[in-house]
């Protein structure tokens, strides 16, 4: 059937409609909903030919049988978070696409469930790796999501903040939304917001505590030796009997009972669903830190600031459950002992150091992913986390550190390495290695160790700097992540504990990954960051684009020295929370230039992400 004579019967029914939500009350047609499409079935089709299927999981012997009945719940409670996110990132993208579902599956039309699988991608109605850009509907995605009014603004805040200063801890908070009303601005608390999903997600933590039996012999308490008094210093008390004086015995050690190795990890998913009833989470996060010694482990929350592109400031909801592979981990542990080395090694003049912490990052753990969803699943999958964000809890307890290998591994064959193909001449591309692309991301995960600490105004007031840069801070926060990741990868090979590669073959890892980050779309946090990072060094010309051959050239001896020029930039932008600074940069940088874009148009019939299949998750 042509597409005209598809579109015929639609559009006698929409004749019959009165507008795209329905008649109020009654759920969303997902006719209607195709009605409003920005693009083709076609090009729909074309669009989802660019994700490549990939298994997640592990085998199911590796799962161990303590563990496993935890799952179901913990996919439960991920599901619960995921319809959260969805309701963070636009008022009526789920609606849409169950509106999809619901026409796909009783009218049996491809175009609907084609649609709907798109939607389920990006999560509404924005397509992700094309800059926002709507395929359904004329809306454009507003900077602050669902966070905020559709149509406030930064000044509109920042003024009713002047004017009620008492509004400022919940119009600031991580975990509130913004609603505006004939009385003005207003707050809603998360546990408010999404009270109903966030219930269900706690009972399931509840019950996935409840589903952990220990099968393992508890792991025994060390007992401390009792404490002997100085030999001089002894304490005495007289005997009433004789009068002698006697050394007073030291008190017993009562030795903590031993516990089962995932026991907190129990109290952890405890304590979580107790915070999506009341925003606390400084206890639940303390308690996550704790559990490291569970080979399964979820991150579970609100977490990450990109959705919020108006003020930064709000966390979106995102679930990764994955399982601990101690063999790769162990790999690892050994360059902790040269963190001290890499911090003293960035390009912080003395004058600044003091206004940043370090924080001697735990053990990298490498894990694989079985389950994500949310702002983990959204577009882009995740292949790596530092957590928790919360910079109070960092400084005094430090992270976890994860690498999500089969993530890593899925993502460099399906979308990085068919890019590096296309982008250089082949003696280049055999350059581009797997090991570097892990090694660097490796490299990353220590560049969170240095966090920036508090800042005194001129009166005297203390701040933070995530709060005077505003939204430009999670850019900054990016690009010093990459720039130092860069930094710590060259430090940990010259001491030779990292496979001697070239400098070439590290620039030409790196440009590969940047154009993987890049084909996100423009107004990407990510690509924003990477094209700093790109501009930057090709200014310093360690990238060079070949007009006559039309591959990128690399020149290694300018790597060192241009990655140390860009850190020192960003960190001192970072240390006096410069909002200024950060907009210059961002300026000058943080547009893709032309012989990028030129070679991203060439790049559209390349995979620009994977379809994640969970093989080892239980359904409910």
């Amino acid at each position: 059937m042509s597409r005209s004579h598809r579109i015929v019967p639609i559009l006698t029914v929409a004749l019959l409609l009165p507008a795209v939500s329905d008649v109020a009350g009654a759920p969303l047609r997902g006719e209607v909903v195709l009605l409003k499409r920005s693009i083709t079935p076609q090009e729909i089709t074309k669009r989802l030919a660019r994700y490549v299927p990939a298994r997640l999981g592990v085998s199911a012997s590796a799962i161990p049988a303590d563990v496993k009945g935890m799952l179901p719940h913990l996919r439960r409670a991920a599901d619960r978070i995921d319809r959260v996110y969805w309701d963070q990132v636009s008022a009526d993208g789920w609606e849409m696409r169950a509106a999809l579902r619901r026409t796909a599956r009783f009218a049996k039309t491809a175009e609907a469930d084609q649609f709907a699988r798109f939607m389920e991608i990006h999560y509404g109605p924005w397509d992700r790796h094309a800059d926002d850009r709507p395929f359904l509907g004329r809306a454009v995605r507003t900077p602050g999501a669902n966070y905020y009014p559709s149509d406030i603004s930064k000044r509109e805040i920042d003024s009713w903040v002047r004017k009620h200063p008492d509004s400022a801890a919940g119009l600031y908070s991580p975990y509130s939304v913004v609603r505006r009303d004939r009385k003005g601005l207003h707050t809603v608390p998360y546990s408010k917001a999404f009270s109903a999903r966030l219930s269900e997600a706690a009972k399931a933590l509840t019950a996935a505590a409840a589903a952990y039996k220990c099968n393992e012999p508890p792991t025994p308490a060390v007992v401390p030796p009792p404490p002997q008094p100085p030999p001089k210093k002894k304490t005495r008390r007289r005997s009433k009997r004789k009068g002698k004086r006697v050394a007073t015995p030291p008190p017993p050690v009562t030795p903590p009972p031993p516990r089962c190795r995932c026991a907190p990890l129990a109290d952890f998913l405890r304590a979580r669903a107790k915070s999506f009833g009341d925003d606390s989470y400084l206890t639940s996060e303390i308690l996550w830190l704790e559990a490291r010694d569970c080979p399964l482990d979820i991150a579970i929350g609100p977490y990450e600031y990109y959705e919020d592109r108006l003020l930064g400031l709000k966390t979106s909801f995102e679930a990764i459950v994955y399982l601990r592979d101690d063999t790769e981990s162990a790999r690892f542990r050994r360059f902790l002992k040269h963190y001290d080395g890499m911090v003293a090694n960035l390009p912080i003049p003395d004058t600044l150091r003091p206004r940043f912490q370090t924080i001697a990052p735990s053990p990298i753990t490498i894990g694989n992913v079985l389950y994500t969803a949310g702002d983990a699943r959204s577009g882009y999958q995740i292949r790596a986390f530092v957590l928790p964000n919360d910079e109070s809890v960092r400084r005094a307890r430090g992270t976890k550190n994860v690498i999500l290998k089969n993530v890593v591994k899925a993502k460099f064959d399906a979308v990085a390495r068919p890019v590096a193909r296309r982008i250089f001449a082949p003696k280049l591309y055999n350059k581009v290695s797997f090991e570097a692309y892990y090694d660097i991301l490796m490299a990353w995960q220590f560049a969170h160790g240095v966090v920036p600490g508090t800042i005194q105004l001129p009166g005297g007031k203390r701040t933070s700097a995530r709060q005077l840069l505003q939204a430009r801070y999670t850019l900054m926060e990016l690009v010093m992540g990459e720039s130092i990741a860069l930094l710590n990868y060259t430090w940990l090979r010259d001491k030779g504990e990292l496979r001697k590669r070239s400098d070439e073959g590290v620039a030409a890892t790196f440009l590969a990954s940047f154009f993987d980050a890049a084909r996100l779309g423009a107004s990407s946090p990510q690509t924003i960051a990477k094209a700093i990072i790109y501009n930057y060094l090709a200014q310093e010309w360690v990238f060079r684009y070949n007009a006559t051959k039309r591959t990128f050239e690399v020149n290694p001896p300018n790597l060192g020295k241009a990655v140390r020029k860009l850190t020192a930039e960003v960190l001192d932008i970072v240390a006096r929370g410069d909002y200024e600074g950060a907009g210059r940069l961002i300026l000058q940088h943080g547009i893709l230039p032309g012989e990028v874009r030129s070679k991203l148009s060439e790049l559209d019939d390349l995979p620009v992400g994977i379809l994640p299949q969970y093989s080892s998750m239980p359904s409910e």
